[in-house]
């Protein structure tokens, strides 16, 4: 099956609005006109196809080789066109002037058929104030194969089409990256057992350190005698000990925050088990049960408040509202939440209270929830306490790990290039000219691409990413980042490295790698879809430790003490006379 395309321009002829002594005309198009397209025959005429003009007056029309049909001993190698034009239902002009007037059209017709001027006439002797200019007539690819390729370009934009091979295909392919592997001291199963050590044992070990494992298992450990033998019972941590290759730990405001909820906890969890009910017809099951579930939830919030890198919000909230809902701290005998639970099912109201142990009893359970009040006000300050930036000890933890992703994104990269065949020689040799990096399918004429954060990285600074490097070259600086410049700047640098160097080294980084993405290299391997979204995730990665590394503030300057006359100076303007100026 064959498609043929038919284009043209209806235009109409009308006076000029300037008086000259020459009645003129000129030429001006209408839109909405239905243009119809028929293959004249001898006794029934074939209705090739309609189109509409635009505002310019174009119109197109497709037709294939079955809209016409020959009659019975025509071979039809000919058609025979004329045109109609209508407006609404009105006829404003056909071209089929007694057959003067149409295009006799020999099939195929690959190089197109032109004709100046296709005149429209009213009727047969009267012509129309119509014409059709600018006409064209080509063969076009079959429909079928025009689809195919339409939604392989689709797919190929849209979609990623690259089918990775399943771990087993991995190592058996014998396809070694070009830059060593991080030694993981074990792989997986050594991160599992390291796991569970740590949750057991509240900390993270260092290897080869036998003293710190034994304090480690004694405090976790703790000995009891039954029956003439000695068992060891398990006590969880109320947090673990957050200790990294960075230094990283549990500091600031996080560590004033959990040895306050780890000192109230210490003193609740005694006085929860020591309440009774003062209702006498209480269920003792329903009773162990809120009694659980209250130091379930409690045990739970002094955990969180000692998580690594700091709590989730969201779940600390969630845990407040499980426990003492909305409460007023201005009244203290008024609970919600799971506490009202348990004092609705133990009876504690001053109603039931008749002696000074009973009262005594009660006094303890508002003992706990003035506890769980009072650490939801340090929490709410914990929170909204933000204008010195990030404490150095928490953050460190949370840049060790996204440093430990970003060596990992690295290692993924250089093994789906492996795996679509752009090995270790092609990287070093395939080179990147940033200033070429565009996204073709942003609108904006200013804006080069997206980063990772979305917002736009201008032309007029992508012209600066000079000079070019190679594939190679731009992976490495990015895994010797991520395992050996960036540990090392934080471990000795503290936060003058990190919210300096770090952050303005891995801001350039993202944007180099970001950029690779999207420069159009005559390379198949490396246009792969797979190969650039890899790309874009590490960029991604390199962004989140910039992100990191900038929620630190670099501390000030020795010329910036707090002294009265360097505070006059500044405010009036004389930075002469500072020191360091």
């Amino acid at each position: 099956m064959t498609t043929y395309r038919i284009r043209g321009q209806v235009i109409t002829n009308v006076p000029t609005q300037i008086p000259t002594p020459t009645p003129t005309t000129q030429s001006a198009p209408e839109a909405g006109l239905r243009v119809e397209a028929w293959d004249k025959d001898l006794k029934f005429d074939d209705r090739l196809g309609s189109g509409k003009t635009d505002s310019r007056g174009f119109f197109e029309i497709e037709f294939t080789d079955e809209n016409y049909r020959p009659e019975p001993l025509e071979s039809e190698t000919r058609i025979e066109l004329f045109f109609q034009v209508f407006r609404g239902r009105e006829l404003v002009g056909i071209s089929d002037n007694g057959r003067t007037s149409n295009i006799a059209i020999v099939l195929p017709t690959p190089g197109g058929f032109f004709s100046s001027s296709v005149p429209l006439f009213v009727d047969t002797n009267n012509p129309s104030e119509y014409s059709i200019e600018t006409l064209r007539i080509e063969e076009l690819i079959d429909q079928i194969t025009q689809r195919q390729i339409i939604e392989n370009r689709r797919i190929t934009e849209d979609t990623v089409v690259d089918i990775l091979p399943t771990l087993d295909q991995v190592s058996s392919s014998g396809i070694r990256n070009s830059y060593a592997v991080i030694d993981s001291q074990g792989g997986s199963l050594q991160q599992m057992v390291d796991s569970a050590f740590s949750e057991v044992l509240g900390r993270n070990l260092k290897v080869g350190d036998a003293q710190m494992l034994r304090a480690s298992i004694t405090q976790a450990f703790a000995p009891q005698e039954s029956n003439g033998r000695t068992d060891y019972v398990w006590t969880p941590r109320a947090y673990a000990t957050v200790q990294t290759e960075l230094g990283g730990m549990l500091t600031g405001a996080q560590a004033s925050l959990y040895h306050r909820a780890k000192a109230a906890f210490n003193e609740m969890l005694p006085l929860l088990n020591k309440l009774y009910p003062l209702d006498t017809n209480a269920d003792g099951q329903n009773l162990e049960a809120t009694r659980s579930i209250v130091r379930t939830e409690i045990t739970e919030l002094v955990n969180e408040m000692g998580t690594q890198g700091g709590p989730r919000a969201q779940r600390v909230e969630s845990l407040f509202q499980l426990l003492i809902g909305d409460v007023n701290p201005n009244e203290p005998e008024i609970v919600a939440g799971q506490l009202k639970d348990l004092a609705d099912m133990f009876g504690l109201t001053r109603s039931r209270i008749n002696t000074v142990d009973e009262e005594q009893n009660y006094s303890n359970f508002l003992i706990i929830r003035d506890y769980i009040a009072s650490l939801r006000s340090s929490w709410n300050a914990y929170i909204n306490n933000s204008g010195a930036g990030a404490f150095v000890g928490p953050q460190l933890v949370l840049l060790s790990q996204a440093l430990s992703v970003v060596a990992e994104s690295v290692q993924e990269v250089y093994r789906i290039m492996d795996l679509v065949f752009l090995g270790p020689a092609e990287r070093q040799a395939v080179w990147l000219d940033f200033t070429k990096a565009r996204d073709e399918k942003l609108d904006s004429g200013e804006i080069a691409f997206l980063l990772p954060d979305g917002t736009g990285y201008p032309i007029s600074q992508v012209r600066q990413l000079v000079p070019p490097m190679t594939v190679e070259s731009l992976l490495s600086w990015a895994l010797l980042a991520a395992t050996k410049e960036w540990p090392a700047i934080a471990k000795d640098g503290g936060k003058l490295g990190i919210a300096k160097t770090i952050a303005e080294t891995a801001e350039r980084l993202m944007i180099l790698v970001q950029a690779a993405s999207y420069i159009p290299l005559r390379n198949t391997a490396f246009n792969r879809a797979g190969v650039l979204r890899s790309l874009r995730d590490l960029a991604f990665q390199i962004y989140q430790v910039k992100r990191l590394a900038s929620a630190l503030i670099s501390p000030i300057p020795p010329y910036f003490i707090d002294d009265r006359d360097d505070i006059l100076a500044l405010n009036s303007g004389e930075t002469n006379s500072l020191p360091g100026r």
